[in-house]
């Protein structure tokens, strides 16, 4: 296992991860972005499942994003 450092490896490990993943991957993220996540989810094949939260303090510093929602949903 490695250590994930943003900035170093974290993207390229995460995205090896979810595109490695058969069958189910969990992302638990508190300020995960939409761009990211779709950044990230590009080859997935598994089922993904996204938890995280939208305090109303990381809303309002933009820590946190409503879009993911719509984009979860539908996808």
């Amino acid at each position: 296992m490695n250590l994930l450092k943003s900035k170093l490896n974290l993207y390229s490990e995460l995205k090896s991860l979810v595109d490695s993943a058969k069958e189910e991957i969990i992302i638990f993220s508190p300020y995960i972005k939409l761009k990211s996540l779709k950044t990230l989810l590009t080859e997935a094949t598994a089922n993904v499942i996204i938890i995280t939260t939208w305090k109303p303090h990381d809303i309002a510093y933009g820590s946190s994003d409503l879009s993911v929602y719509p984009f979860c949903k539908e996808h």
